[in-house]
């Protein structure tokens, strides 16, 4: 809310660029302002577990893997010959193990990576009751395997949901006549110019200005915002070069990223997030 407004303010005051036809009203700010505070009021129908994941798999399940990946070290340690694993020594099982590590924690894993992963889901070892058992389960190597991020494809869906749950929530308030349009605007900061986004896939001329505002406003903040356990904060500098390739995509209003940094809204919150 605190970069919406100073945004708006800021459009205000514009008397030359793109936006010196457009006048933000007391009423009109009111309602934008609303309008950001409320847009992921939907988040409280997410499971938690989902919003504050860390890693791909819980270190209850990594621990699980870790525990497997010594019983076979031990087999391979206390045995002449190793045809009960698929591992040629312990050092290619602990390069294994490393990578696993390596995967789980990463936002992104690299394509020779996932090849490796693959190779490693057809492996197999012995149980000490003798039966043959898969390495990795396929949840784990469906977690392990996500390419970005750590959400399967279901689960960014549940979490994209989000959206249609802000509007649904926000559309059960009787709203004022000058505040009506805060249930659209709240719902849509997920929408792309190209159609790409959820939920309703709008195109640049079906979004509102202020969603299209706080569109670019919601990625920033949450690139650099420091509260975020499944991401390190990232530098403005990386922020804002990360909003121009959203931009260059066709996902981001230009005129709103240029103007977000030029008339430097971006340093907001700086002072106090360091």
């Amino acid at each position: 809310a605190g970069y919406a407004m100073a945004f708006v303010e800021k459009v205000n005051e514009d008397t030359t660029g793109p936006f010196k036809h457009i006048h933000f009203s007391p009423a009109r700010k009111r309602q934008f302002k609303f309008a950001a505070m409320l847009h992921d009021i939907g988040k409280i129908g997410v499971p938690e577990a989902l919003l504050t994941r860390e890693t791909r798999i819980s270190e209850g399940q990594m621990e699980a893997i870790r525990t497997r990946g010594e019983y076979i070290r031990l087999r391979m340690n206390g045995s002449g010959h190793q045809c009960s694993v698929d591992w040629e020594s312990v050092a290619a099982l602990d390069e294994d193990m490393a990578l696993l590590e390596k995967i789980n924690k990463a936002g992104f894993v690299p394509e020779e990576e996932l090849q490796a992963l693959g190779r490693m889901k057809e492996k197999s070892y012995v149980d000490s009751k003798g039966e043959q058992k898969n390495f990795l389960r396929e949840y784990e190597f469906e977690h392990l395997s996500i390419p970005k991020g750590n959400l399967t494809f279901e689960e960014r869906e549940i979490i994209n949901f989000h959206a249609v749950a802000t509007r649904r929530i926000l559309s059960k308030i009787p709203w004022t006549r000058e505040l009506k349009g805060i249930p659209s605007i709240a719902s849509h900061h997920h929408e792309k110019l190209d159609g790409s986004g959820y939920p309703d896939h709008l195109k640049r001329e079906e979004i509102s200005l202020e969603s299209r505002i706080l569109a670019v406003i919601d990625i920033y903040e949450a690139l650099v915002a420091q509260d975020r356990p499944y991401k390190r904060r990232m530098t403005p500098e990386r922020a804002l070069e990360i909003l121009q390739a959203e931009v260059r995509a066709n996902h981001l209003d230009s005129e709103i990223v240029d103007f977000f940094v030029e008339r430097e809204v971006y340093k907001l919150f700086l002072t106090e997030s360091g």
